[in-house]
């Protein structure tokens, strides 16, 4: 992925999780900070409020997963309260990446309204991309 771009998604991931508020760790059972790098973004919830890791590298590294040959990740969150930290930052990256990322998920469209709302009230920006009629 390109690196200012990337960069920038990760500092708005950064500025709308803080403006949140909603409590993220490095990952569920390791009290640290959550990273948000010019190469890295990685959160989870806090204890039994996390589930799956949400991790996004500006270059991948480790196991690949291609879908038509595109790189696949997901992150399932149980619809725990990090889950609106989620869906902002995936919201965050398709502004910023267009159509070169995709976005899927098996949830409602509705769901993805809390991330939305906070990226465009901390931001100034943000479609939701569930919305019908936008599904890839």
């Amino acid at each position: 992925m390109d690196k200012n771009k990337f960069n920038k998604a990760s500092n708005d991931c950064k500025k709308v999780t803080e403006w949140l508020k909603v409590p993220i760790q490095f990952e569920f059972d390791t009290a640290i900070k959550p990273i948000f790098t010019d190469n890295l973004v990685h959160f989870n919830g806090v204890d039994e409020e996390g589930h799956e890791t949400f991790l996004i590298q500006q270059t991948f590294e480790g196991y690949r997963q291609e879908i038509d040959g595109k790189l696949f990740q997901f992150c399932k969150t149980a619809r725990k309260p990090y889950d609106t930290a989620v869906t902002a930052c995936l919201i965050i990256f398709k502004h910023h990446f267009g159509n070169d990322f995709v976005v899927k998920s098996d949830g409602y469209p509705s769901e993805w309204q809390n991330g939305l709302n906070a990226v465009k009230e901390c931001l100034g920006y943000g479609e939701n991309p569930m919305q019908a009629g936008k599904l890839p």
